[in-house]
């Protein structure tokens, strides 16, 4: 339902059911909002923690355009015969 179908609905209500409604609401927001914060400074950790774990040199195969879309093209083959192999065909 949205907020425009909810506003007359709420309208209607006393004001004491009224201040229940923003309460709930007031309280789902914060709830929300501090999942989110949760998931923002776990996934910053992450990020912290696995800085320089990617190293160039280390993956010469993806140093460039032209080798990535090697790289690519030689994976899907690789996962097409594979496939073939699995399925007989």
């Amino acid at each position: 339902m949205g907020v425009t179908e909810l506003l007359p609905q709420l309208r209607k209500l006393k004001r004491a059911d009224k201040l229940y409604v923003m309460q709930f609401l007031v309280s789902e927001l914060a709830q929300e909002e501090a999942e989110n914060k949760i998931r923002r400074t776990e996934f910053h950790k992450a990020l912290k923690i696995s800085s320089g774990a990617w190293k160039d040199e280390n993956h010469p195969e993806l140093s460039s355009i032209d080798n990535i879309a090697k790289y690519v093209s030689d994976m899907r083959r690789e996962n097409d015969k594979r496939l073939k192999e699995i399925y007989h065909e």
